[in-house]
């Protein structure tokens, strides 16, 4: 597999200003239904705490964007949904896994922070929440940024300059981990 390269971002904002810009809850009420993973991963709705709840108490938002540029060679390895999935796995599957570890890092080193983690929880390969069991490691979960049903394109276009990419064959030109760092 070529190697790729990535691009970050940081920008911090006031929560009151972010969420008043970007929550859109009747907008995006019904936009977690659509994912395969609704209803089964504890990461993900329903059942995720509500919006204004979760972020009582933090008065800043870290925003952060990853972006995950495969280059050439791995786009046009990817002519196959399978060989497509294989390359996400192992490139931007991977980022993700480094990324929560480096997220609960700065969770313990800066006390009273929380972050929201790019997509759904994968800490366990099988979710508890499928046979109707608590979350086997609520101390490792992070809720997905979606649920809270935040204009994360608009979020990733206008704060971080980095828009959101879509392929409906192969892989984009480039994939963005978003995800928050939230604090007192």
């Amino acid at each position: 597999m070529e190697r790729y390269q990535t691009e970050v971002r940081v920008k911090r904002m006031e929560v009151a200003a972010f969420l008043n810009q970007y929550y859109k809850p009747e907008q995006f009420a019904d936009s977690c239904k659509a994912c395969p993973f609704y209803g089964r991963i504890w990461s993900c709705p329903p059942g995720t705490p509500q919006t204004e709840d979760f972020f009582r108490g933090y008065r800043e938002i870290y925003l952060i964007g990853v972006k995950l540029i495969y280059g050439d060679e791995n786009r046009k390895k990817a002519c196959t949904r399978p060989m497509t999935e294989t390359i996400r796995q192992q490139s931007y599957g991977e980022m993700k896994k480094t990324l929560h570890e480096l997220y609960l890092q700065m969770e313990h080193r800066m006390v009273g922070t929380k972050v929201i983690a790019a997509g759904r929880c994968e800490q366990c390969r099988h979710c508890a929440r499928l046979d109707g069991h608590a979350c086997k490691q609520p101390g490792r979960r992070r809720y997905s940024f979606a649920a809270f049903r935040i204009d994360l394109s608009a979020v990733a276009e206008r704060e971080l300059g980095m828009p959101l990419l879509w392929s409906s064959r192969g892989l984009p030109d480039y994939e963005l981990a978003m995800s928050a760092l939230l604090a007192p």
